[in-house]
């Protein structure tokens, strides 16, 4: 379930055999977004007129954008390589999430706008690291998220970290 910043729009999700209902409750108004659409949501921007989440296919889930009004937007992350968004800034223009690079078989943290496209938050880290973000700030400008690690030895551990454009990635400590 997600909310916008004034309360005014509400998203949720009803996931049934092999596809999601999603509803959106408006002002007052509850309707039906849609249905049997295999749309997955994953957030919902600050001003309530975006949606981000992935798009199902028989062979993949991948990022994608709606308008509330039920249209998709065009452009969007990556509908080649199988992930989800999951957040949105204020204004939906910055979009957050998880890809997986197929090439080196792992997931990545990614931040999309329509200027940039999809950037890879990973890149700080070696091939052996998965990442994922998990939220992005109301102006677009931070990403928190987490990096799985392995070490030569075989440990894994988890460590959050925050990225921005001035810095890239910031590591704030294991877990």
């Amino acid at each position: 379930i997600h909310i916008s910043n004034d309360g005014q729009v509400v998203l949720s999700s009803r996931a049934g055999t092999g596809q999601h209902d999603l509803y959106i409750w408006n002002q007052g108004d509850l309707s039906q977004f849609s249905r049997y659409s295999r749309r997955t949501p994953g957030g919902l921007s600050g001003n309530g007129e975006i949606i981000v989440g992935s798009n199902e296919s028989t062979f993949q889930r991948s990022p994608a954008i709606w308008r509330v009004d039920n249209r998709s937007l065009g452009s969007g992350p990556s509908r080649r390589m199988p992930g989800g968004a999951v957040d949105a800034s204020f204004d939906g223009k910055v979009v957050v999430g998880t890809v997986c690079n197929r090439a080196i078989k792992n997931y990545e943290a990614f931040r999309w706008t329509p200027e940039t496209g999809m950037i890879n938050l990973n890149n700080s880290y070696t091939t052996s690291a998965m990442s994922r973000a998990y939220a992005v700030s109301t102006d677009g400008s931070a990403v928190v998220g987490s990096v799985a690690r392995v070490s030569s030895e075989g440990e894994t551990w988890i460590e959050p970290f925050k990225w921005n454009l001035e810095y890239g990635v910031l590591p704030l400590g294991e877990l």
